[in-house]
């Protein structure tokens, strides 16, 4: 649940509901609540790739076209051609006009010179090399995760970016599963930094030694 959607309270004041819990044949129940940075659900909305050098001239270019297509007067018989049209006709003949723009400026950017089109495939370079930098940077960082404990010894770790954020009290989505009889007692925020490579090499290495009888 979002932060923001949980107000401050005076002291000795009532709580806020910020969860609907299942009622009925399975009973549901709170376990544990912890809080998270939110970082995994920012870094979601970064690109995973660069655009190529015609998506670059294309966005820099659609608005003088479309200026251009402006200034262009229409015939007075392709105006009565587009009002007798019904509704989905008049919008396949937009989406016609939409991709016949796009086709224009392709061409264009083909008829430039061989200098400038590698100008705008040299800024396609950097842009892949910007984003490709972002993402290992992204790896690298603290990656939270949740911990779930069962009562009867079920382990269960769930990144936190998966978790979608609700913003009312809803119910939650199913983070695992249990057997009957079994039900969930803790839950515990972890982080990636917790690992250690070095500490994880040693133990692997220490298991594949052979030991003394």
């Amino acid at each position: 649940l979002a932060c923001r959607r949980i107000g401050l309270r005076r002291r000795g004041g009532q709580g806020q509901k910020a969860i609907k819990l299942a009622q009925g044949r399975f009973e549901d129940r709170v376990a544990s609540a912890c809080i998270v940075s939110g970082k995994s659900e920012a870094a979601s909305g970064l690109p995973t790739r660069g655009r190529t050098a015609l998506q670059i001239y294309i966005e820099e270019n659609k608005g003088s076209l479309a200026q251009h297509q402006q200034q262009v007067p229409q015939q007075d018989d392709d105006t009565q051609a587009a009002e007798s049209q019904p509704d989905g006709e008049g919008k396949q003949s937009t989406a016609g006009r939409g991709f016949e723009a796009m086709s224009m400026l392709a061409a264009q950017f083909h008829a430039m010179p061989e200098a400038e089109q590698e100008e705008y495939a040299r800024r396609s370079e950097e842009e892949k090399q910007r984003i490709a930098i972002a993402l290992e940077e992204r790896r690298r960082q603290d990656v939270e995760e949740v911990l779930f404990g069962s009562e009867k010894g079920l382990i269960v770790r769930v990144a936190v970016g998966s978790i979608p954020i609700l913003w009312k009290a809803n119910r939650g989505k199913v983070l695992c599963r249990l057997k009957d009889g079994d039900s969930l007692c803790a839950a515990a925020l972890l982080s990636s930094m917790d690992d250690d490579p070095e500490e994880a090499a040693a133990q692997a290495a220490a298991g594949a030694a052979p030991s003394a009888t």
